[in-house]
């Protein structure tokens, strides 16, 4: 375990605040090291901020599609949909 002290200032009063750090090891393939290698913005970027920028990503996507899954359903509760019928005819 790592504990880092970060100094903030505010009104001329110093205080500090603590925060500890757990780290840990995961195992991964060579292919997702390599895929994650490819990601980084600068050669000095950690895999943990790679693998931050990707679970939110994931997350406001997901967010997205609840957004639209919301407006579809407002939609076809106002009838404002079209039927298989509608669109490709009678065949």
């Amino acid at each position: 375990m790592h504990n880092i002290v970060t100094k903030i200032t505010s009104l001329n009063i110093a205080t500090y605040v603590l925060t500890i750090v757990t780290i840990t090891t995961i195992q991964i393939s060579s292919e997702l090291k390599e895929a994650l290698q490819k990601r980084k913005l600068h050669a000095k970027e950690s895999y943990e901020n790679i693998i931050w920028g990707l679970l939110e990503d994931q997350m406001q996507l997901k967010d997205e599609i609840v957004l639209e899954i919301e407006r579809g359903r407002e939609e076809y509760l106002q009838g404002n949909f079209e039927t298989m019928d509608d669109v490709f005819g009678d065949k």
